[in-house]
């Protein structure tokens, strides 16, 4: 993984392991990590943590600001790892205000 630009984007429902992997792998590759969540808008940690699901319209924001975390690494010109649970397939093809802007992408799924 010598590229430089190389963004690795974790995906999966909650407790199947995303930040987990995600720390491991920017540790082991010297590169940044990002936890997702983190850049939740405050009514939307304030709607999950109500037990209220977020529909779509809550998570386009929330998309937006992930993107923007991508296009900060990449115009800086370095790697990094981020966790985001955008498991709809619309959400993990077609990222808001562009196509989309990863390199790699590696879904997590929850044993049952």
């Amino acid at each position: 993984m010598g590229d430089t630009r190389t963004i690795l984007i974790i995906t999966g429902v909650s407790g199947s392991g995303k930040t987990t992997i995600a720390t491991t792998l920017a540790e082991q590759l010297g590169w940044p990590f990002k936890e997702g969540d983190e850049l939740h808008l405050p009514s939307n940690i304030t709607k999950m943590h109500s037990g209220h699901p977020l529909d779509d319209r809550d998570r386009w924001p929330w998309l937006e600001k992930v993107a923007d975390w991508i296009d900060g690494w990449r115009q800086a010109g370095t790697a990094g790892v981020i966790t985001c649970s955008a498991l709809k397939r619309i959400f993990a093809t077609s990222w808001p205000a562009g196509g989309p802007r990863c390199a790699s992408s590696i879904c997590m799924a929850r044993r049952r």
